[in-house]
């Protein structure tokens, strides 16, 4: 989400980003993030491992774009959750509210 609605040309580089993860996302190809993070990032490898088993979605909206994880795997939920709160970590305030 942009922090100044009017601003277009960052929603735009928002929304190609998060589109472009989340086609990644979906053949498991979480390399981005590693490359932030590092390779030992909480989750990760279950998520690298898991490619079809989460369905990945990206929505544009007005402000930005998000992406939703689902998954019946009680395992990849955990995984989710510890990569989410391990970049929430490393990005502090950035990310709050995401």
């Amino acid at each position: 989400m942009v922090k100044e609605p009017s601003n277009k040309e960052q929603i735009s580089l928002i929304q190609g980003h998060l589109k472009e993860e989340a086609e990644k996302f979906r053949r498991g190809d979480f390399s981005d993030p590693a490359k932030i993070h590092g390779q030992d990032m909480p989750g990760l490898a279950e998520l690298k491992s898991a490619a079809g088993k989460i369905e990945v979605a990206y929505t544009p909206l007005p402000d930005g774009a998000q992406i939703r994880y689902t998954t019946k795997e009680p395992a990849l939920v955990m995984a989710l959750h510890h990569w989410f709160d391990a970049q929430v970590s490393d990005h502090g305030r950035h990310a709050s509210g995401h």
